[in-house]
């Protein structure tokens, strides 16, 4: 199947241009073009496009909006956001409101919106190709919090749905080259993934750092560990405003767990390593180590992932992340 790409702009004459010249090209992509940020909606929910380029200014409904009111109708295109302004007040709005892939300050010229529009269909299909996965990662799809399954090198072995959002929607999460995950801080600097894997495959841990973004106040809480004794690492990302997990009286009413052994369970279930859910449960790291052993006998589990995996299973819509202002 050719894939889509969308172009929104009220004016004409530019929408006839880009029609030419991408004619000329000789691209193999189904085109829409619309004037019309209205009829532009209805016609995204209908044939649910690949990459949407959209221009920031427009009368009736702005580029911001429309592409809002397009990821609400269930349409996850890339998008492209064609500005006559740099200022940060837009992006920062653009980036965080309506999930922009790429911005292009007008005039942009044909040759660098078709090579755009190529990057965000060759991340698109990273992303999917990531999170299409093995059997075994299944339970992670019941969370949206962002799970990563990555190998040695940090080539994405695995991402779930959430993950692949923060993919196609933010500028601090991406595949780059052949598969590998960068994470990138504030000011767009790479983080050194590899000697944080090398450690963590030695020594068996895990760790845990802050992720700043650019479109949002608060930072990712991302942890890493190992994926049981293989030679792989997961990554697990929250968004610390947003995520809800189930309290521990229902955590224990289900595992059939103590007020102690619950309680410890929903602090591992929110990303936290062994002594730091010790630390907010109030026990020695010895203490919660005793009671994982208990937990694991009444859960039938073996180690740490097993658990959070049925976790995962048991509680998929206590620990979905809710909008901004909604509820879980």
């Amino acid at each position: 199947m050719r894939p889509r790409i969308m172009f929104v702009d009220d004016e004409v004459r530019i929408l006839t241009a880009l029609q030419r010249h991408l004619a000329a090209t000789g691209v193999k992509w189904e085109l829409h073009f619309e004037s019309d940020p209205r009829v532009a909606l209805e016609t995204a929910i209908r044939e649910r496009p690949d990459v949407v380029v959209c221009d920031m200014r427009m009368p009736v409904m702005d580029g911001i909006s429309l592409l809002a009111a397009m990821r609400d109708g269930g349409v996850h295109a890339s998008a492209i956001m064609l500005t006559g302004s740099n200022e940060l007040a837009v992006a920062t709005a653009a980036i965080n409101e309506a999930g922009v892939f790429r911005f292009f300050t007008k005039p942009c010229p044909p040759e660098a919106l078709v090579k755009g529009i190529k990057e965000a269909l060759e991340h698109r299909e990273q992303a999917r190709a990531a999170s299409s996965g093995e059997a075994e990662f299944k339970p992670f799809e019941l969370v949206t919090a962002g799970v990563f399954v990555i190998d040695g090198e940090a080539h994405v072995d695995y991402a779930n749905p959430a993950a692949l959002e923060m993919m196609l929607t933010g500028n601090s999460v991406r595949t780059v080259g052949d598969g590998r995950l960068r994470l990138s801080g504030e000011t767009g600097k790479p983080i050194d993934l590899e000697p944080l894997i090398r450690d963590l495959l030695e020594s068996g841990g895990e760790t845990q750092f802050g992720l700043a973004r650019k479109e949002a106040i608060h930072p990712f809480s991302v942890t890493m560990r190992r994926f049981d004794d293989r030679d792989k690492i997961v990554v697990i990302m929250t968004d610390p405003q947003r995520v809800d997990p189930p309290s521990a009286s229902v955590i224990g009413q289900v595992l059939r767990l103590t007020r102690s052994e619950a309680a410890l369970v929903r602090q591992l279930a929110l990303g936290l390593s062994v002594t730091e859910a010790a630390e907010a449960c109030e026990l020695s790291v010895q203490s919660a180590r005793t009671y994982l052993k208990r937990i694991y006998q009444k859960t039938r589990t073996n180690r740490q992932s097993d658990l959070m995996r049925l976790v995962y299973s048991a509680f998929p819509s206590h620990l979905a992340l809710r909008g901004p202002g909604g509820d879980a």
